[in-house]
């Protein structure tokens, strides 16, 4: 072992002017330059005093980062000698942050593509409930509640299907609410709507498996079905609501005709509109005669404006066992919740529970448990009452100030958005921008659409979570595009 100190390594060493603790940025820096060959194994590192005196660090400092990289052996100490390198360690021949190695990634991650979520719900963003109207003092209670009891059945993984009692809380409330007549076993708990989507996409695909989809439709959910290895149909969306396919348009790679699609007929996403009674009798016919499967995606059929919910796809389906539901309440209250379910025909209840398990062994349980009991002592439905109302309220201001200005509104009849379709040759990209400058919400229509050249421009607006000060604010910066 050398006595040679590692003198140039000291002159160089530099921590990174940030809140990272000075201990973990000081191994850190020493672990790069170990790995990357800047200090010769078996070399002595400078002794504690001199690099605290060097760095401007505490010798207490300075012990501390030595003793994790002692506690990783890249490091050793010799009694009465000095800390070397450990001269076992293989030499790196680039240093770690040189972009010198390219990751493959999976065909499923290319597919993905670049588009990265955005993590703030701006108020305009469209599908964000009202965060202004969560009911904080009734969930606060009822989840201080479950804390201070904490039984073991909270502190356990539970089951991946979900935990029962607010499996059969939304049982009852699907029944009552959206037509879904259901066992309780048959509802599965996930992590949002996003969650319930890639539980059916893996229960019921394979990779190439052919999906039909709605073109524009939802974003989230066609990235789910990529992630899966599906292979995207894209539909056509009419006054009708999606279009079902002819000849050969939905056919896989194999030249196999699609058995499953992916549906939201109550307020389909982003259009807003809804599927009238005979092409969901045509949906269903199909669906029958390619002895497939439908996902409905009923994201936010609660809400309901000129007349009363129409009843779900599931609820029409004479068999029940052609149509998986999909349903969160993250659009009910609040997004963070990530508290989704999907309700499967009988025959797939065992393997769907499988699915679960396998994909990540469920939702926290303790959540679970505060959610079945908003549920089941009535919370949900008063405050669904309460929102409706709000919502009502909202919607109208903010279509009444759009029409001040020149803009139609389509799609309004139900959920928590609407579209709002542009003059000819108006720059939606550049309003997307405007607004997030003063921090609203809201998008492109062609952000959601497939095919690019059949897509007419205009606005995404949400307006459950947008106040009137929100409103108007939003009216007036759309005003000086309409009149430009």
């Amino acid at each position: 072992m050398s006595n040679r100190v590692a003198l140039p390594f000291l002159a160089g060493l530099r921590l990174p002017d940030d809140t990272t603790p000075r201990q973990v940025a000081l191994a850190r820096a020493i672990r790069r330059a170990i790995l990357a060959g800047e200090v010769r194994h078996g070399e002595k590192l400078p002794a504690s005093r001199m690099l605290a005196k060097s760095l401007s660090l505490s010798r207490n400092t300075v012990v501390q980062a030595l003793d994790r990289l002692m506690a990783e052996g890249l490091i050793k100490g010799r009694h009465g000698s000095g800390t070397y390198v450990d001269a076992r360690i293989p030499i790196v021949e680039h240093a770690m942050d040189e972009p010198t190695v390219r990751a493959a990634l999976s065909g499923r991650a290319h597919a993905l593509g670049a588009r990265r979520p955005q993590g703030t719900a701006l108020p305009l963003t469209p599908g964000v409930p009202a965060l202004d109207a969560f009911p904080r003092k009734i969930w606060g209670s009822l989840s201080a509640r479950w804390a201070r009891a904490l039984p073991d059945s909270t502190l356990d993984y539970g089951d991946p299907a979900g935990l029962p009692a607010l499996r059969q809380a939304i049982a009852l409330y699907i029944g009552a609410s959206r037509g879904v007549v259901c066992h309780d076993e048959q509802v599965i708990i996930t992590a949002g709507a996003q969650g319930a989507i890639s539980t059916a996409a893996f229960l019921l695909g394979d990779p190439g498996t052919a999906i039909l989809v709605e073109d524009p439709g939802y974003v989230s959910a066609r990235l789910t079905l990529k992630l899966a290895g599906l292979l995207l149909k894209p539909r056509p969306v009419d006054e009708s609501g999606m279009t079902l396919p002819t000849g050969n348009a939905a056919r896989d790679e194999a030249g196999t005709e699609a058995r499953l699609a992916l549906i939201a007929p109550s307020h389909q996403y982003p259009l807003g509109i809804t599927m009238s009674l005979e092409r969901r009798m045509a949906v269903l016919d199909w669906v029958r005669r390619v002895d497939g499967f439908i996902i409905e995606d009923d994201y936010d059929g609660e809400y309901r404006y000129d007349t009363a919910p129409l009843p779900a796809l599931a609820s029409l389906d004479p068999d029940g066992n052609r149509v998986l539901y999909v349903g969160t309440l993250s659009k009910v209250l609040c997004p963070s919740l990530r508290l989704g379910f999907l309700i499967v025909p009988q025959a797939l209840v065992e393997a769907a529970s499988q699915v679960r398990a396998a994909l990540d062994r469920g939702v926290p349980t303790l959540i679970q448990s505060v959610a079945a009991d908003f549920i089941g002592e009535g919370h949900l439905g008063l405050h669904i009452r309460k929102t409706q109302a709000l919502y009502a309220e909202r919607r109208a201001t903010l279509i009444a100030s759009l029409k001040a200005i020149g803009l139609t509104p389509l799609g309004s009849a139900a959920g928590l958005h609407f579209t709002v379709p542009l003059p000819e040759g108006s720059d939606a990209r550049g309003i997307v921008k405007t607004l997030q400058a003063r921090r609203l919400g809201g998008n492109t229509l062609s952000a959601y659409s497939l095919d690019q050249a059949g897509t007419r421009e205009g606005l995404v607006l949400g307006f459950a979570n947008a106040d009137d000060a929100t409103t108007r604010t939003a009216a007036e910066l759309l005003a000086r595009f309409a009149h430009a």
